[in-house]
This record gives structure tokens, C-alpha cells and sequence, in this order.
């Protein structure tokens, strides 16, 4: 059931009709978070001139522990050694450049209108077009308050500003929710990524409600 959530998502993005303000806010605050990490896991801002053509940026999205905004400054969303230790190596003449990004947006929906969108979902027999107009009852969609949207959104506007710049070599990597948001970009969007370094892809949902569980 949860696969069709990335046609929904792709659909939203191609729709999408009016500026979130809310997103902007958390964008805002988050960004200032971004940075590429070196090989020993410190930050630094882009000061080194890169040669964009020989250049891979390797974009690494943390995972998930709450639906609200989340900071990835806490240490278990720091980039993980495996991945910051890659930054400045060189492959077949290009430079790998690690990039720390805060993608972490929230305002996410409430479990009332998670259970309703996916029991409307449900008893239209899956069909992804049954919760494209489901709104919320001050009129927003129910789309993109989740979270899963949001922070999809976010990912994307980071690598059409990379793309903007001139580099064309994007890699995505993230362990948990970053990896599984990673794989849905490059499903969407594969002549845009070159690829994608994912640990653990997951994410929850429904059926993994405390005290609730339910196979599904």
C-alpha cells in the first residue's frame, strides 16, 4: 500500500499551486544547518572552489524521529563516518564533496487525519487519486502537511539549487526515512541523480501505531 505513495507525492510536486508558508518558515530556520562536512566530520561553507564538472555532491539526509521540525544537529542525525569520510576522495577524476543537509520540516498531519486519509484510500480500493483533494478543515491539502511530502520537497529544492550552480553529479545518501526519501527522488527524478547511497530505507505509518499494531 505504502508504493503508491510515491506516485501520489510525484503528482503533488507536478501540482503544485500556492506557496506554503509554514514550509518556508521551517525551511528558513533549517538551512542554516547546511553544510558540507569534510573527512573528519567538521563542517565547512563552499569557500573551496570546486571544478562543477568534475565534482560529485554526495547529499546526505538524516532519518526521522518525530513529524514536527526536527534539528539535525542532534548527534544521531549527524552525518555517519562511512559517508563523511568520502568527502575530497577521488573517483576517475572526480571529487567527491559530502553535503549535510537539514531537511527536517514538520507540521506534519495529526493522526485524525492520517487515519482518514488512508481509510478513504482504502475503501476506494487503493486508488491514489481518491486523496488528492482531501483537505483538512481549514482547506489545506492533507498531502502536503505530511511529512513525507515536505521533506521530499525539501530535498528536491536543494538539488535544483546544485543544479542551478552548475553541478550536475548529484548523489543522494541517508539511512532510514533520508534513504527512503533518497530512493523516491531518484525513482522520480532519475536523469536528475546519479544515484543513491541508502542505509536502512524505511519509513513508518498506519500499521506501526503504538499500541496499535496491525500487519498491513
Amino acid at each position: 500500500m505504502k508504493k503508491a505513495i510515491v506516485l501520489i507525492i510525484f503528482l503533488l510536486f507536478t501540482n503544485q499551486a500556492y506557496a506554503d508558508k509554514k514550509f518556508e518558515k521551517d525551511l528558513k530556520i533549517l538551512s542554516k544547518f547546511n553544510s558540507f562536512i569534510n573527512n573528519k566530520g567538521e563542517s565547512y561553507l563552499s569557500d573551496i572552489k570546486f571544478i562543477k564538472d568534475k565534482t560529485i555532491i554526495l547529499i546526505y539526509a538524516h532519518g526521522q524521529l518525530t513529524d514536527r521540525r526536527e534539528k539535525c544537529t542532534k548527534k544521531w542525525n549527524k552525518v555517519p563516518p562511512a559517508i563523511y569520510q568520502l568527502d575530497g576522495i577521488t573517483i576517475n577524476d572526480f571529487t567527491v564533496r559530502v553535503y549535510h543537509l537539514c531537511y527536517g520540516i514538520g507540521h506534519a498531519w495529526t493522526e485524525k487525519e492520517e487515519d482518514y486519509f488512508w481509510d478513504v484510500y482504502d475503501k476506494n480500493n487503493q486508488d491514489p487519486k481518491s486523496v488528492l483533494n482531501l483537505k483538512d478543515k481549514n482547506g489545506e491539502l492533507l498531502l502536503k502537511k505530511n511529512v513525507i511530502y515536505r521533506r521530499t520537497k525539501a530535498m528536491k529544492l536543494k538539488i535544483d539549487e546544485f543544479v542551478a550552480k552548475g553541478f550536475n553529479n548529484i548523489v543522494l545518501s541517508g539511512i532510514s526515512a533520508g534513504a527512503w526519501t533518497s530512493l523516491v527522488l531518484k525513482s522520480d527524478y532519475p536523469n536528475l541523480i546519479d544515484g543513491v547511497v541508502g542505509f536502512a530505507p524505511a519509513r513508518s505509518g498506519k500499521y506501526a501505531k503504538k499500541n496499535n499494531i496491525r500487519v498491513g
